[in-house]
């Protein structure tokens, strides 16, 4: 089974997204994608929702990702690897979030964190649990690149998600905030101070270190130094 590119298609890959990537002319593809869109749009929507803060920024990432799905024939949903990894519904959520913070990186720019700072693997460690928090299933890394890890690297990795989500897990609800802002929606300092009543982006940068520490103490005592 291939695509009009002679590219081999996986044997698990969902109805409407074969249907999609099989297409051979635009109007074929016009109607495979409005059967994709039927299909899937809720997943599309809730997750635009929840990298939101209101309407108008829902529809906006929305907006987005349909544009960003639909770029360059469909690259984007031709990486589908389809294995029993994990179903295409959380893998497409897994992508659709990652359009969402490229959205908000475009329109608001990046985080900052000086590189080879002592937080930095910490922090992305941290991203990739809060990440976690929607597609609990994916691993980030291995649906970026499509590579398939070893399963002694599998257990390290699944032990080590394990208690990062304790650590982060065991913070109040004020410092779990703090991380989402942060490290889930990336929202820039000087927004989360007037956001969770800080005074200014120092006294942030002050509590994330403090919190971070917290968390790495907790990794530390399961085995995993940062």
């Amino acid at each position: 089974m291939s695509d009009p590119g002679g590219r081999v298609m996986p044997k698990s890959i969902p109805t409407p997204l074969l249907s999609l990537l099989q297409a051979r002319d635009e109007v074929a593809q016009n109607g495979a994608w409005s059967g994709f869109l039927d299909e899937y749009s809720d997943i599309l929507l809730k997750t635009a929702r929840r990298a939101s803060f209101d309407h108008d920024g829902a529809l906006n990432n929305y907006s987005y990702m349909l544009e960003q799905l639909r770029h360059d024939d469909f690259r984007r949903l031709r990486a589908y690897q389809g294995d029993s990894r994990g179903k295409f519904t959380t893998w497409l959520v897994v992508v659709a979030r990652r359009l969402c913070v490229d959205h908000h990186r475009h329109t608001h720019g990046r985080l900052q964190t000086p590189a080879g700072s002592p937080a930095r693997s910490l922090e992305h460690a941290v991203r990739h649990h809060l990440a976690d928090l929607i597609a609990d299933e994916i691993d980030m890394d291995q649906v970026a690149d499509g590579k398939s890890p070893s399963p002694d690297a599998l257990v390290l990795a699944e032990e080590r998600r394990r208690a990062l989500k304790e650590a982060v897990g065991s913070l109040d609800v004020a410092d779990k905030l703090l991380l989402t802002l942060r490290f889930k929606d990336e929202i820039a300092v000087e927004h989360i101070a007037s956001m969770v009543g800080l005074r200014n982006r120092f006294q942030v940068h002050r509590r994330l270190k403090a919190v971070l520490a917290k968390v790495r103490r907790t990794l530390e005592d399961h085995g995993f130094a940062e």
